[in-house]
Formats: structure tokens, sequence, C-alpha cells
């Protein structure tokens, strides 16, 4: 027979501090750093306490109390901070008009702070390895890497073999600055603002590279790590096994659809149009034909509908 455990069920709880309690659950909750933050501000009599990522130069603020963003703290005070990846900072801030005495209470906090912070870089780490991984074995290459460029995880050692796309010192790198231009904004507005995009790299080169350029986590998360990934398109030589596919999914001619691919592969109509023996002009008839047929306004609507497929 089991032993009666109301009373024990009615017994107090310990007494925890309640700030290193919230910290302890704050990379496991949805709200959780905003709420362990708000927790931390409060016991130290400030307006608001945030979290901020400092990396390649840039700041951001990574998670804050409830009411911060939008908000001019009138204070910045550092209370902490804390080296947590190879270039990564992040720092504890709170808004009050002097820093609180530094008892071994607030110490505790602080630890608890920074115990939460290490655990959570951790995780998302785990989480982007075990992503690489998944994506691998569907046969496309994925680059994770920081806005600026720094490889976190990533890629085979044959994936940019011949490719316009290289690594170096750790860090991605295109000899043409334009290329390397659009593939850092594109990083910015995958990692800062969730936004996805495809680009074609290398259009002047032999080995043209079409990449899809995504935010390693949904908009609105808490990651401590800005990151962006990359996905390599395999592709067969030419891309004559799609064209049945682009000829039954858009109702292209068979022309039509060996210009399309080529297109996706950054050549440009003049070289499309000596590959295929005929004049510019029948090039640019065709293109229009496409456009109209699969439904864009602009060829680099038409390259980024077809990455898809492709």
């Amino acid at each position: 027979m089991l032993p009666d455990n109301r009373a024990w069920r009615r017994a107090p709880e310990p007494d925890v501090d309640r700030v290193v309690a919230a910290f302890a659950c704050a990379p496991d909750m949805p709200d959780g750093w905003r709420d362990a933050l708000a927790a931390l501000a409060a016991e130290l009599g400030g307006r608001a306490a945030w979290l901020e990522g400092r990396e390649d130069g840039r700041r951001w603020i990574v998670a804050g109390s409830h009411g911060l963003i939008g908000v001019h703290p009138r204070q910045a005070l550092e209370l902490l901070s804390l080296t947590c990846a190879h270039g990564l900072e992040v720092v504890l801030r709170l808004d009050r008009e002097a820093l609180p005495p530094r008892t071994p209470r607030l110490e505790a906090q602080l630890n608890a702070v920074g115990q939460a912070v290490q655990n959570q870089v951790a995780l998302e780490a785990a989480a982007v390895r075990i992503a690489t991984l998944m994506v691998r074995r569907t046969g496309v290459q994925p680059i994770v890497c920081t806005p600026e460029g720094l490889v976190l995880e990533g890629p085979e050692p044959t994936a940019l073999r011949r490719s316009p796309l290289q690594v170096a010192g750790g860090r991605l790198s295109l000899a043409d600055p334009a290329d390397e231009a659009a593939l850092r904004e594109a990083l910015h507005d995958a990692a800062s603002r969730a936004h996805e995009r495809v680009l074609v790299l290398g259009r002047g080169t032999g080995a043209p590279l079409v990449v899809d350029v995504l935010p390693s986590l949904p908009a609105r998360s808490v990651c401590f790590r800005r990151q962006a990934v990359l996905l390599l398109r395999e592709r067969s030589p030419g891309g004559a096994d799609r064209t049945p596919v682009l000829q039954e999914l858009y109702g292209l001619t068979s022309a039509e659809a060996e210009v399309a691919m080529a297109m996706t592969q950054g050549s440009p109509v003049s070289h499309i149009a000596a590959s295929r023996g005929v004049a510019p002009s029948t090039v640019r008839a065709q293109v229009k034909a496409i456009l109209s047929k699969v439904g864009v306004g602009r060829q680099v609507e038409l390259v980024q509908r077809l990455a898809a497929v492709c």
C-alpha cells in the first residue's frame, strides 16, 4: 500500500531564488528569456534588462524583458560579459541609474545567467549540426554561416570544387565583388529579418551556382548567434534531365524548357543564342513566352521560381 502523500503535497516549496530558477528554465520555455530578464530587472530595481549580442563589429538585442523593444533605455549598464563561441560575445545590460552592489546573491544570479546563455548557445549549435546532417542526406549541400560569412557548419570537402563560392580563412569568399556584395546582403537579410533569397553566383564563369539563402530559425525566435543557411543545389551537366519537368509543370516547349534551364544556370541571352545557333532576338522572344507561362514578370523571379525544381 502506498503511503498517504497528501501532507507532502501541501508542504511549502523550498525557498529558491526565483531569478536563478527562471534562468535555469529560460532555454526551454517559449517566453523563458523574456520572463527571466523581467524577473532580474525587478529584483535589481531596474527599468529593463536585456542581452546584447556582439559579433564582427555588429550589435543587436538577443532577448529583453517585457516592453523593452522600441524603448530607448536611459542607462545601459553592463552587468556581465560572456565570450560564448568563436567571435561571439553576449553582454547582460540593465537600465538603472547605477550598478547594484556586488553581493553573493547577485553573483549567484549572474552565474545563473551565464550558465543559461552557455546552454542556449550549445543547444543552438547542436540543432544546427543535426539539421545540417539531415539536409545533407537529401543530396543538397548546406552551409551554415554568420551574416559576415563565417562558416559554422559545412560544407563537405568536395562540395565547392570548381565552384565560384569558396571558403578562405574560415569565411565564404567570391572572386566577383558584385557576387560578394549580393551574398553579404542576402546573409544579413536572412539572419536579421528572416528573409529568403535565391542567388545565382558566378554568372560569368563556366559553372554558375544557384544557392538558396534561408534563415536558420523562424522569425522572432530567440537566437543567440545570428546565422543563415545556404543550400547548394546539385545539378546534372546541362540540366537536360529537368527539361521534361519544366514542360510538364508550365507547358513549355522543349526549346523553351532548354532556354529556361540555361537561364537558371546564369547564362546571358547572348550566350544562349550562340550555343543554340539562333539570333538573340529569337531567345528574347522565347524568354518572353517563358515568363508568361511561368507567371512571373522578371528574369530574376523566373530563376527563383525554377530553382525549386531545377
